[in-house]
């Protein structure tokens, strides 16, 4: 018995090319219907991870437009409940200012303007109670940050312009001074300017944060009238004198004191100051760490910027 095999190696050929044009098409088909030029990995490998890459960004990007447009909603929403209360604050001094006109009111338009008033009043409460955003009451004052000092009288004040909790309900700082500040003034005769005398018609410049003023002095004068004499300028230099010496009212380095003698001898402590001479000093800031890291400082006022803190926090005068 024979074997025959029928073999057409042109049909073959054309289903093979056929199949190929097929996947071509396929391909071309996907791209256009996804606009994209790799679909899947056999596109382009390498290309898909940057592909990949790529999209979560444009995704995270246009998520991050989104949320600063609800933001923006809220701020919207806030501000429109604002300005019908500045409105209504408006009408309110408005009908006050009215009702000082005694003299061309009668006490029944008086009282008619005292009931708009109250309902004016009623008003703006409900619209600090009633007014939200996605559940969150944004003006009765439940969204504030609520500040807490468990060292008394050491922290005078504190302002919080912005805090990260990071899930925390609460926050804890640690303020730790290694330099405490100083008033300008304790360099003039090792004695913080003991003033001992001067010579009749000696004229003393005084120049502090305010300003300058020259005090004119005697032989005759002491510690008590030198003291009134520099007290009766300090709203002019920023300089005041206590049992003959002299202080900056302010604290920190930009609390400065410059003494300089137009005429005659003035004696300071141990440094008898010549006409022409002059001797200066200024003040130091606060330093030391927050939450163990270095901040900048003005005097007694602490100032933080950082990625979790943005605020000013004031000491007491008696640690700084």
């Amino acid at each position: 018995m024979a074997l025959r095999i029928n073999t057409n190696i042109a049909s073959i050929t054309a289903l093979r090319n056929l199949q190929a044009t097929d996947g071509d098409m396929r391909r071309t088909l996907e791209r256009l219907s996804t606009g994209l030029r790799i679909n899947s990995a056999a596109d382009d490998p390498a290309g898909l991870v940057i592909s990949e890459q790529l999209r979560k960004q444009i995704a995270s990007m246009k998520q991050a437009v989104r949320n600063s447009q609800d933001a923006s909603n809220m701020i919207n929403t806030a501000e429109a409940a604002l300005s019908e209360t500045h409105s209504l604050l408006i009408q309110i001094r408005e009908s006050a200012v009215f009702a000082l006109n005694s003299g061309g009111n009668s006490p029944e338009q008086v009282d008619a303007e005292q009931d708009s008033v109250d309902n004016m009043i009623s008003s703006i409460d409900r619209i600090a109670e009633t007014t939200s955003w996605a559940s969150r009451r944004l003006l009765d004052g439940t969204s504030a940050i609520k500040t807490v000092s468990t060292i008394g009288s050491a922290l005078l004040d504190m302002n919080i312009q912005s805090l990260q909790f990071d899930g925390n309900s609460q926050l804890a700082f640690q303020i730790n001074v290694t330099n405490v500040a100083s008033r300008a003034g304790g360099a003039f005769g090792g004695v913080t300017g003991a003033f001992t005398g001067a010579s009749n018609g000696s004229v003393l410049r005084l120049t502090g944060n305010l300003g300058t003023e020259d005090i004119t002095m005697g032989s005759s004068f002491t510690a008590t009238s030198f003291d009134t004499a520099i007290n009766a300028v300090t709203g002019n230099t920023g300089i005041y004198a206590s049992s003959g010496s002299l202080y900056s009212v302010d604290y920190g380095s930009n609390a400065t004191i410059s003494l300089q003698v137009v005429s005659g001898n003035v004696n300071l402590g141990a440094a008898l100051t010549s006409a022409s001479s002059i001797q200066s000093d200024e003040g130091s800031d606060v330093q030391g760490y927050l939450n163990g890291g270095h901040f900048s400082a003005d005097g007694n006022t602490i100032r933080v910027v950082s990625s979790f803190l943005t605020g000013d926090f004031t000491l007491a005068e008696e640690i700084g």
